[in-house]
């Protein structure tokens, strides 16, 4: 069952000094930052979720598909869908898709 219609976008900064490896391209393990940060901002909105129920939260299974990367003036839009799982309750179905702003091309997907 979706807990809204559709995606929520999330935007995120490239922070330079954090997020990015030796050539300026964003680190790749970085990514699951992205997705997590844009995954709390969404859950939170409309109080879906209290603080301490996000704090809580748990990842058993990310499925990454890297498409691209983006440099350090760009920020990213992460589209976040989420559905609720049949019991046990509580458990969440999440898509995430991230995109550049510079030219809106998908560099990354993931399931959790």
């Amino acid at each position: 069952m979706p807990l809204w219609s559709g995606a929520r976008s999330v935007e995120c900064a490239i922070n330079p000094d954090r997020d990015l490896n030796g050539v300026g391209l964003v680190y790749f393990a970085n990514y699951v930052c992205f997705f997590d940060f844009a995954e709390r901002q969404a859950l939170q909105q409309d109080g879906l979720y209290p603080p301490a129920a996000l704090d809580g939260r748990c990842t058993l299974r990310r499925r990454i598909g890297f498409y691209g990367n983006a440099k350090r003036h760009d920020t990213l839009v992460v589209e976040v869908e989420a559905f609720t799982l049949p019991p046990p309750a509580g458990r969440l179905l999440l898509h995430h898709r991230i995109r550049r702003r510079a030219d809106d091309r998908l560099i990354a997907v993931a399931s959790a």
